[in-house]
């Protein structure tokens, strides 16, 4: 038996981007970062996160930069080859589930005072 799954609170780097495949799927990705101490140091990892039809459609709606988001997926490699024909590998989240943490503020609102208190510092 093997299991793939990766489970991640973190925080947008940026709005999500949406395209579309050939066969007209959703297809929406997005960068999150998470934060840990080390030594007295925090240290920032950022994943890349792949989300599908129904569920692009609504990250694309609904999350934005500098939320706090979970997101629960598989760990993905693929290969590629670059424009200057090198071959490259990335790993990507392949989301299966996204919870929002935070309320999205509204424009015009003075932001939730939870909001202030969960900045944790992340580089954006």
């Amino acid at each position: 038996m093997s299991v793939n799954k990766i489970i991640l609170v973190g925080r947008l780097g940026a709005d999500p981007e949406s395209r579309y495949a050939p066969t007209g799927m959703q297809i929406a990705n997005f960068s999150l970062a998470t934060n840990e101490k080390r030594k007295n140091e925090k240290h920032t990892e950022w994943f890349k996160i792949i989300a599908f039809d129904k569920l692009a459609s609504t990250v694309v709606a609904l999350l934005k930069k500098g939320g706090l988001t979970y997101v629960e997926g598989r760990v993905q490699s693929r290969k590629y080859t670059d424009k200057a024909g090198i071959e490259r590998t990335i790993t990507e989240v392949i989301a299966n589930g996204i919870q929002i943490l935070e309320p999205r503020e509204q424009e015009n609102q003075e932001p939730l005072q939870e909001s202030q208190d969960l900045d944790d510092g992340l580089p954006f």
